[in-house]
């Protein structure tokens, strides 16, 4: 709720506070121009990074990868496109650092920390997983076989029965 709150009340009010300083020093339509064309700018950045990162995504799903960096981080880029929609030289400042690739790479890694903390196993999104080598290659080969979706379950219910049995000492 608190988030909401700042969301939706408190960022509106700092970037209407901070646009009226500005515009007190620049005047209006140096102001204007500067909001104008920062999200012009980052729109442009967002819509470059997103084509590179798709790239990168399909290039992984081709190599049998989980795109999951990837995906982290196209959802970075669809939250600097809402910030550079939004008028104010906050967001889009804050938007624009997002999109350095290095901001970029540690803030996926810390959400990757964040979720892996909040599975508690280590395995959140783009986290370590313990599948072993033979069981992922029994499910490449399964996939490559043409087996049906009941095979594949079978793998993700025999691994959750071991990891269950591991937790509870059985």
């Amino acid at each position: 709720m608190r988030f909401v709150f700042l969301v939706l009340v408190v960022v509106p009010l700092v970037e209407l506070m901070v646009l009226i300083k500005v515009g007190g020093l620049l005047g209006v339509l140096p102001t204007l121009a500067l909001v104008v064309g920062t999200a012009a700018v980052g729109w442009s950045l967002v819509h470059s990074s997103g084509r590179a990162v798709v790239a990168r995504m399909r290039a992984s799903v081709a190599a049998g990868q989980l795109p999951a960096r990837e995906l982290m981080e196209a959802m970075l880029l669809v939250c600097c496109g809402a910030l550079l929609l939004a008028p104010g030289l906050l967001t889009d400042t804050l938007a624009l650092c997002v999109l350095i690739p290095g901001v970029r790479s540690l803030l996926v890694a810390a959400v990757t920390r964040w979720m892996s903390r909040q599975n508690g196993q280590g395995a959140g999104f783009g986290g370590t997983f313990s599948w072993s080598a033979q069981e992922v290659d029994v499910s490449m080969q399964n996939q490559d076989a043409g087996s049906d979706v009941p095979d594949a379950q079978r793998l993700v219910l025999q691994r959750e029965k071991k990891c269950d049995q591991s937790q509870t000492g059985a």
